[in-house]
């Protein structure tokens, strides 16, 4: 176990180190000198340690370790060159392994494990080291802390530092002095200032010399006694100039008491001390000016206050002369009035001549003052005046100028016998004395110029009949006789605030804040209120007046009550005014006549100052005050009462029936108003209905239509009664509220009838409509107008032409001379045609016109009932045509009858077989009316014709038999075959195939071309007839000349009427014929077909049959309405789109400009004579057109010779051929 080195603490830690890891090996094998240099570092006192090694491994003792303890990783062991702060540390090692010793002193460290003090100054001695060789093996360094000494000699320094810039730095120059006060230290800076050490006595050599004697006395009496000294005194600088200092010294003692030094500081106080003096200076000047104002106040004339202000000026200044003197620079004299003399010296007052001072009139003119220490010297003073000014006592003199609008007019002049040197402060009070004096002058005459003007204000304000006043803020100073006389008032009664007790009380507040107000802002002041005059009544003052001076008000009150009283009128009957025109006009707004009842009320209320009101009519029937209508106030005091028990008003207009009696009978009965401020005890008062309001107060007035009374309105309850004014009021409004009452009235019964009028004309099918009498615009239509011309009311408009045009032009003329006579008062019927916009289909229409009267019977308009009798006027035609035909045809049936009767006569052999043949065949003729009027025009089948006739004589169905085509015979044709088949089967039913049987009859018809035509072959073939048929039937004997009645239909009406051949022929089974007739239209001989309606004439408008335009536009460009709306119309019926019509040029430039026209029709004069440049635009874009004019060839100019005219009046078809004609040639 190793035991060196001995000890604890460092020695321990060495011990325990693992040295063997480092270059100086294991402890054991340290050499000796190392071991005893160890030993030495760690009985050191101080710090220190050893670099021993080639690596400079470090050791080091406990002092050293307090030091290093907080370092990680410690330093033992480790190479002093880590350890070391770089590059300080490689540049030891070196330095000390060569051999060089090195000393620190008082060197700063960071000491981190000494946290109570983390720093520290140490010196330190570094020794090289070496071993048995005497080679250098490292080094050690002992070291010892000087940190209080560093800390105490850095803190003398800065105190000594500190207290050298005190010294040098403060304003203050500090110096001592021995016990027997001699100046042994002085700073640089007295130096500096004066030149001088200031040490000894040298300080004496730069005191001023008023200030010397004074300062050595006080000196030598303060190191005498010991007392400080404190003394202000004056130096003299380096530049000559001397400055104020405070100097100041306290001695410094020793035990036994005796002074040992004085301490002393001087201090700059030169501008403090001139401030001081100059302060000193104008509390003097003050005070004199405050002398000088007082004795110059109770002075009134101006030569006085100048002679005042001079001596007390001259007496101030110690001046030998004070004067003021008057220049007349133009009359080239001046005059001194009053002067101040020193002593027994000679005066200056007298006049002199200008020329005297002639010399320094310029520099007063400058305006400025003027000092002179002696004229004698002065370069400002004429060399040739110095001897006379200075003969004239003015050797030291000061000059004020004064100026009045830019002119001298005089100066105030101080002067002295003797040289002197005048200071700002005396030229300074010189000035403002005098511009005091000139100011007190100016005040003296102001004042009494103030006094002359106050004098005569006086009189005149005793003489203005208005009130006059003049105050202060004491109150009234004065008044004029009127003011007393309004009051009936001595001066004492009104005098300071007397004045007020005679304000209303309502106004006073109001009228004497407006006063102290613009007393206290110095404003005018105007301001209204009443006053009680010297009868007691008030009356209206109006109070005007400006401020006077500081302290003073002056103005003037003039009564105005007749103007308030007018006023008071004026706004009363403007209100009235007002009010009558928002009654009239809720005259219209009003729904109803309860709601503008309680509009009037309520305004009648708020004129009035009412709190309820009511209005009620008489029933003329009853004679009782009925109708009655209550204010919305009235019925909100009912309510009110209501609520606590009373009954309330119904609502509406309510049907009382009260008596007339009492307070608003009186109303009523005498037609005047009259006012009851005491309502319960007046004579009227019965007939105030049960549970009426409490009524205080009650002002009341008719309601009269001419001179008779039909009601009345009621007001009541105004706070403090109703007044005159009030029943003035009441009594302009009533006219106003009864005439809007029936107003409204009048309206809601027209607004009924015109309601019930709309309802009517929405209703009617004819076109109702009303029309001004004079211009002929429409005012009225009915809707019926869309349906009856087919337009919308709006498009239609006011102006008649464009109804007027919709007519057609044979009746235009006509219609329009019928309204002119309905507006002359005629009442007649109009008709005339249209054409209908909404179809183009013309239609009659017929109009009742009746003129409309106004109150005088004038006639204002015109009203019409139109209706569209197109139908009616169709139906009456077509019933002539009907009955001419219905003639005709029964003329035409009575020759056939007739024919057939005759015929059958002629071949019947008894009566009853005349009589079966006749009754058949007209049978068969009425089956063949029966068919062909069923349908107008329409055919009759074959198959019909056959089967109805057949069957009606067969016994049963399987004894014909029937076949053909689907064929329709016109009338005729079926006429003729329906009675050649009637014979045919009546013959067969008698004779032939039918008469037995097993007869049978067969029919076949079929249909065939010929000579272009469709023609219809009929056959009729008999089988099984009786032989007895053979000899003898309705045909007639087979040999017989003459035929029967059906051979003659067949062979001879058939061929002549249908042209076709008809051949009949009786053999062994009965009867054979054969039928051919081609199919063409043919009437009956019974003429069957229905007659054609006749059609309504369009004339000039119908174009019917006239060229087809459609596809084209046409142009037209025509001023007249009549004839622009024709031609379009025309033009329109022709299928044309028409463009326009265009009244002028513009319009029809305008119109190309949108649209490009196929052709145009051009009138060449549009209003302001011929002119052709729309034809030349239409010719240059390539558009044909026709001249439409009234004017001669030779109007149109060559250009245009070849353009086509149509000469007015055209006819309208003439321009559709025409247009048609030249668009064709176009293509």
């Amino acid at each position: 176990m190793i035991d060196w080195p001995r000890g604890g603490g460092m020695a321990e830690r060495i011990r325990a180190f693992e040295w063997a890891l480092t270059p100086l090996g294991p402890i054991e094998g340290w050499p000796q000198s190392l071991k005893t240099v160890v030993e030495m570092m760690l009985g050191a006192p101080y710090l220190g340690f050893i670099a021993w090694g080639p690596a400079l491994n470090v050791l080091y003792n406990d002092e050293y370790y307090e030091v290093l303890r907080a370092i990680e990783p410690p330093p033992l062991g480790r190479s002093f060159v880590e350890c070391w702060p770089a590059p300080e540390g490689r540049q030891i090692a070196d330095q000390l392994l060569l051999g060089q010793a090195r000393h620190t002193a008082d060197r700063f460290w960071n000491i981190a494990s000494r946290p109570e003090r983390p720093f520290g100054w140490y010196t330190a001695s570094w020794t090289p080291l070496r071993d048995e060789a005497g080679r250098i093996a490292g080094f050690y360094m002992g070291a010892f802390e000087t940190t209080d000494r560093v800390i105490a000699e850095r803190a003398l320094r800065e105190s000594e530092e500190h207290l050298r810039h005190t010294v040098e730095s403060n304003p203050q120059i500090s110096w001592t002095a021995s016990a027997d006060g001699t100046i042994d230290f002085a700073p640089v800076r007295f130096h500096q200032w004066t030149g001088l050490s200031g040490l000894g006595q040298t300080w004496m050599e730069v005191q001023h010399p008023d200030d010397a004697a004074r300062m050595a006395e006080h000196w030598l009496r303060c190191v005498r006694t010991g007392e400080p000294a404190d003394i202000q005194h004056r130096v003299r600088m380096r530049d000559a100039s001397y400055r104020w200092l405070r100097s100041r010294a306290y001695p410094r003692r020793d035990g036994e008491g005796r002074i040992v030094r004085w301490y002393g500081t001087s201090e700059d106080i030169h501008e403090y001390k001139l401030a001081e003096l100059a302060l000193r200076e104008r509390e003097e000047q003050q005070a004199f000016l405050l002398r000088l104002s007082d004795a110059l106040r109770p002075l009134a004339d101006p030569a006085a206050i100048q002679g005042e202000a001079c001596r007390l000026l001259g007496e101030h200044l110690k001046a030998d002369y004070a004067y003021y003197i008057e220049l007349y620079e133009a009359q080239g004299f001046a005059v001194i009035r009053q002067d101040y003399v020193s002593g027994n010296r000679p005066s200056l007052v007298g006049t002199y001549p200008v020329s005297l001072i002639e010399w320094g009139i310029p520099l007063y003119k400058q305006g400025q003052p003027i000092a002179f220490s002696d004229v004698t010297t002065s370069p400002l003073v004429p060399e040739a005046y110095r001897a006379a000014v200075a003969k004239g006592v003015l050797v030291a003199w000061i000059g004020i100028p004064l100026l009045k609008r830019g002119e001298l007019a005089g100066a105030l002049s101080v002067s002295m016998v003797t040289p002197r040197a005048w200071t700002e402060a005396e030229i300074a009070l010189a000035r403002e004395t005098g511009e005091r004096i000139w100011a007190a002058v100016e005040r003296a005459r102001a004042e009494r110029t103030a006094r002359e003007a106050d004098m005569r204000l006086r009189t005149m304000a005793d003489v203005a009949p208005v009130l006059t006043w003049d105050v202060d803020a004491s109150g009234t100073i004065f008044v004029n006789s009127h003011y007393l006389n309004f009051f009936g008032v001595t001066f004492d009664a009104v005098s300071g605030r007397g004045w007020e007790r005679f304000l209303h009380p309502d106004d006073a507040a109001g009228h004497i804040a407006a006063f102290e107000e613009a007393f206290a802002q110095r404003r005018p002041f105007t301001h209204e209120a009443r006053v009680r005059r010297f009868d007691g009544q008030y009356r209206w003052l109006s109070s005007s007046g400006q401020p006077l001076g500081e302290d003073r008000f002056v103005g003037v009150s003039i009564d105005i009550t007749e103007r308030r009283q007018a006023e008071e009128r004026v706004r009363r009957n403007n209100a009235v005014l007002q009010a009558i025109n928002l009654i009239f006009s809720e005259t219209l707004g009003a729904s109803s006549e309860e709601e503008l009842a309680r509009i009037s009320l309520d305004v009648a209320e708020e004129l009035t100052g009412s709190t309820i009101g009511f209005m009620g009519e008489i029933n003329e029937a009853t004679g009782r005050l009925d109708g009655l209508f209550f204010s919305d106030r009235s019925r909100a005091c009912y309510a009110a009462r209501a609520a606590a028990g009373d009954s309330n008003l119904p609502p509406g207009k309510l049907a009382l029936g009260l008596a007339v009696h009492g307070i608003y009978g009186r109303v009523l009965r005498d037609g005047e108003g009259f006012i009851v401020n005491d309502p319960a005890s007046h004579p009227d008062r019965v007939g105030v209905p049960a549970d009426h309001v409490p009524l205080t107060a009650f002002v009341g007035v008719p309601l009269k239509q001419g001179d008779k009374t039909r009601g009345l309105i009621g007001l009541g309850n105004r706070p403090g009664g109703y007044r005159p004014e009030d029943l003035e009021v009441a009594e302009a409004l009533a006219p106003a509220i009864w005439h809007a009452l029936r107003a409204k009235r009048a309206e809601l019964r027209l607004r009924e009838s015109e309601e019930r009028f709309r309802q009517f004309a929405e209703a009617s099918s004819d076109v109702l409509w009303i029309r001004d009498a004079e211009t002929l615009e429409m005012e009225f239509v009915s809707p019926a107008l869309r349906t009856v011309y087919g337009l919308e009311p709006d498009v239609l408009g006011r102006d008649v032409r464009r109804w007027a045009g919709h007519m057609l032009p044979e009746d235009r003329e006509r219609a329009l001379q019928n309204l002119k006579r309905a507006g002359s008062g005629q009442s007649l019927l109009n008709e005339f045609r249209i054409m209908r916009p909404s179809d183009g289909a013309f239609r009659w229409i017929r109009s009742t016109l009746f003129p409309l009267r106004d109150e005088q019977g004038r006639v204002r308009r015109i009203g019409g009932l139109s209706s569209d009798t197109t139908e009616a006027k169709l139906l009456t035609g077509h019933q002539a045509v009907l009955l001419a035909e219905l003639q005709h045809r029964v003329r035409n049936i009575m020759a056939v009858t007739r024919s057939i009767v005759a015929r059958t006569g002629e071949r019947a052999e008894t009566v009853a077989d005349y009589a079966s043949l006749v009754g058949g065949r007209l049978l068969t003729l009425s089956r063949v009316q029966a068919l062909l009027t069923r349908s107008a025009n329409a055919g009759v089948p074959v198959a019909t014709i056959v089967h109805d006739e057949v069957s009606a004589q067969a016994l049963r169905e399987d004894q014909y038999d029937l076949s053909g085509p689907k064929v329709e015979l016109s009338p005729k044709a079926a006429e003729i075959l329906t009675l050649a088949v009637h014979e045919l089967a009546t013959n067969a039913l008698k004779y032939g195939a039918l008469s037995v049987p097993e007869g049978r009859v067969r029919v076949r018809w079929a249909l065939f071309e010929k000579r272009g035509e469709t023609w219809l072959s009929f056959d009729w073939v008999e089988g099984g007839a009786p032989e007895v048929a053979q000899d003898k039937g309705h045909w007639g004997h087979a040999t017989s000349v003459r035929g029967g009645f059906g051979r003659e239909l067949v062979e001879g009406r058939l061929p002549y009427e249908l042209g076709g051949r008809g051949r009949l022929e009786i053999g062994p089974e009965g009867a054979r014929c054969r039928l051919e007739f081609p199919l063409r239209d043919g009437a009956s001989i019974l003429e069957t077909d229905a007659p054609q309606r006749a059609t309504v004439s369009g004339g000039a408008l119908d174009m019917t049959g006239e060229a087809d335009l459609s596809g084209h536009r046409v142009l037209v460009v025509e001023d007249d309405y009549y004839l622009a709306t024709d031609t379009a119309r025309a033009l329109q019926g022709a299928g044309a789109e028409v463009i326009g019509p265009c009244p002028t040029e513009e319009a029809a430039r305008d119109a190309l400009e949108a649209s490009a026209p196929a052709a145009a029709l051009v009138d060449i004069n549009l209003g302001s004579g011929p002119s052709f440049t729309l034809a030349a635009l239409l010719r240059e874009r390539g558009v044909p057109f026709v001249f439409i004019t009234g004017y001669d060839e030779g109007v149109i100019p060559p250009d245009f010779a070849d353009v086509e005219r149509l000469q007015k009046p055209v006819e309208l078809k003439r321009v559709v051929h025409f247009l048609s004609e030249t668009l064709l040639a176009e293509r």
